[in-house]
């Protein structure tokens, strides 16, 4: 067997064909798995959950950020927050937010949290499916409300444009 050729088990095995099928109708399977999922996918906006949470504990963090030729050139800020869900407070979520707050622990705010996943088609370009809320997430905005539901403040984090 000459290098410059692969046999074609080794590329069916590869492609992951199933025996018996051709590459014509593998090809077909996958492209209309594709046009299903693409007919499932919104715009970015479309894929925000607003969630009311309290917070239990909530961590600052900055760290350096540096070029790479070690020189330091400033921090960045970001907020670990571990949350309570408002209508179910035995049910708990992560949050990551990027940019600063004033949250405290008890406070009880709104998250908005992108909510999807990303399919990647170089020939059609990438669209975004929904899917279900994790245990841990990104926020990208917060809205402090107080006891009577009064929105207090509004922060957003810096991805927060991505998503207009």
């Amino acid at each position: 067997m000459t290098q410059d050729r692969i046999p074609y088990d080794i590329f069916r095995e590869a492609k992951r064909i199933p025996e018996g099928d051709s590459l014509a109708k593998a090809t077909r399977k996958y492209n209309e798995g594709k046009a299903s999922l693409r007919k499932k996918s919104k715009s970015l906006s479309e894929l925000l959950l607003d969630v009311p949470l309290v917070a239990e504990d909530v961590i600052a963090i900055s760290e350096e950020v540096s070029q790479t030729d070690g020189f330091f050139v400033g921090s960045e800020s970001h907020l670990e927050i571990f949350a309570a869900y408002a209508r179910d407070s035995s049910s708990k979520i992560h949050l990551s937010f990027h940019g600063n707050s004033i949250l405290c622990s008890g406070n009880s705010f709104v998250a908005k949290i992108p909510c999807y996943e990303e399919v990647r088609d170089s020939s059609n370009g990438d669209f975004y499916i929904p899917r279900s809320l994790g245990e841990t997430e990104e926020a990208i905005q917060i809205q402090i409300v107080s006891a009577e539901g009064k929105l207090l403040r509004t922060e957003r984090s810096i991805s927060y444009n991505r998503y207009k």
